[in-house]
Order: structure tokens, then sequence, then C-alpha cells
């Protein structure tokens, strides 16, 4: 089967408990704290920014959305966390977008208590974003809007993102529910790859395979799936086993 019609298959792989390491003495078992489940997203999400950005490979993205499947939460959250550790790592200025126009995950995200303003006037510049730390800034769904707030036309938003790939190294997109929004997959595809959130006991089999058949289709490359809410169906000690 090709990769379209394994994307849950990936995804648990992708998030499968490690093996064990050899036993540790009682004493430092003691003394080191059990990782978070936050924890063990930031890895897991640190090797994902790792493969898909800061590969060698000549075919890296640097422009890239994350989509979910039915739940747009999912995918702010994990863009907004993947942003600031790529970001940290140096490899050059990146910008995320908020393109849920409905909920603005990415926008709560970083600024809970306020609502930020651009300041960019006129030709579309790095004005027009909002700094949020080193290396790192926001794009409101202002670069989707004309000055009264009405949406511009599809080759005009094409053009605001390709400036922005021309201002910052990557640019990182948020997406509403790939399932139930035709703007979310206009987005995938002016971006031109994308990576999906797959929630567990939700996402069904055959509208992951909908959708991916769909990205396919547009010439929208799947780099990766993210596996959310994910838990073992038996002990991790018989787990680990396997």
């Amino acid at each position: 089967m090709s990769a379209s019609y394994n994307l849950l298959d990936l995804a648990e792989k992708g998030y499968a408990p490690p093996k064990s390491a050899p036993a540790a003495k009682a004493v430092e078992e003691q003394a080191t704290p059990r990782p978070t489940l936050l924890d063990k997203h930031t890895k897991e999400l640190q090797l994902l920014v790792n493969r898909v950005f800061l590969s060698p490979r000549a075919d890296a993205p640097r422009r890239l959305a994350f989509a979910s499947i039915s739940n747009s939460a999912a995918s702010g959250f994990t863009c907004a966390r993947a942003a600031r550790l790529l970001a940290r790592q140096n490899a050059g200025h990146v910008c995320v977008l908020d393109g849920n126009f409905a909920e603005k995950n990415l926008t709560s995200f970083y600024f809970p208590d306020r609502v930020p303003q651009s300041n960019g006037r006129g030709t579309f510049s790095r004005e027009h974003c909002v700094p949020i730390e080193d290396n790192l800034w926001l794009a409101g769904d202002w670069v989707f809007r004309d000055d009264q707030g009405r949406f511009l036309p599809l080759v005009q938003i094409q053009k605001h993102l390709d400036a922005l790939a021309g201002i910052f190294q990557y640019l990182l997109i948020d997406t509403a529910a790939l399932l139930h929004s035709e703007d979310a997959l206009t987005l995938a595809e002016l971006a031109g790859a994308v990576v999906l959130m797959i929630e567990a006991n939700i996402t069904l089999r055959r509208d992951a395979d909908t959708v991916a058949q769909s990205l396919q289709s547009q010439g929208v490359r799947i780099m990766g799936a993210v596996l959310n809410n994910w838990s073992c169906p038996v002990p991790s000690s018989l787990y680990r086993r396997i």
C-alpha cells in the first residue's frame, strides 16, 4: 500500500515507547524525576523538527502546514511548539502563520492576554509580523485580509506567502481541520508540504485516507503524522517486551 493508506500506522510507529534501557541502580531511579507527558511530547517533537526541517536533504521543506484531520486545536499547539524549537536551533528566522481564521489558535497560544496588531503598511515586509522571541515572529490572519477585513483573492494570498518565504528561512502555517475546511486544504496546497495531526480513538482511518488522497492529488507532500492522546493498550512494562 502507499503511504497515504497507512497514516495511522505511521503515527503509531512514530510514537511507540522506546525499548527499555538497562536497569539503573535503585538510588538513581529514586533520584531521577519521571518524565512528564509534556517532556515526552517535546522530545518527539524535537525529533520531528530535526527530521523535517534540519535534514541535509536538498528537498527539506522551508514552508510547511500543520493540519489536523478533525481537531484543529491539536495542530495549533503542535505548530506553535515546533516553531519555538526550530527557532531555538538558530538555523534561521522562523515565522508562524495563523491560518485558522475561526479559532486563531496560534495567536491565542503566543498572546493569551491580548490581540497583537501588525504595524506593517504598504509593501509586505517583516513589519507586518509580530515578534515573539529571538528568531520567531507571528503573522496573523491580517495576512489574508484587506484594510476592510475582507478576504483577499487567492492570487494575492499567494503573493503574501511568497513574500514571507522570502523574508524568513522557515514558514510554519497552522490551518483549520482538513476534513471540514476548504480553506485548510488550500493553505496546505500553497505550502506544498504538511504534517498531519491524528487523534487516537477519534480519527477514523477512512477520514485519514480521504484527506491524504486529497492532499496527494494536489501534489502536497505529507512529511509525517503525529498521533495525539495515544495510550498503550497493555501495561507499559509488558509493551516494552514486545
